[in-house]
């Protein structure tokens, strides 16, 4: 079944700098160019994504982040990619 992403939806999303995955939140869509711009969490740069690319975060991570992000808690840290 396909996912019917949404602003503010949160996903995980490869960026192209070194291919490796990371939490995101949407910030656009554009679902005429099957296309959107997501928000990497924790390190606040942002990034064009096709829809059709973006993963699904487990209900638990996203429930988390989700709550973090109200509170204004992501901080920037530094992941390697695995």
């Amino acid at each position: 079944m396909f996912h019917q992403w949404s602003v503010g939806d949160l996903c995980r999303a490869k960026y192209s700098e070194d291919g490796c995955s990371y939490d995101a939140e949407i910030i656009s869509v554009d679902h005429a160019a099957g296309s959107c711009v997501v928000r990497y969490l924790n390190y606040g740069n942002v990034e064009e994504q096709e829809l059709s690319s973006l993963l699904k975060m487990k209900r638990k991570t996203a429930k988390n982040l989700q709550a973090k992000l109200e509170q204004s808690d992501i901080e920037v840290i530094s992941l390697s990619c695995v």
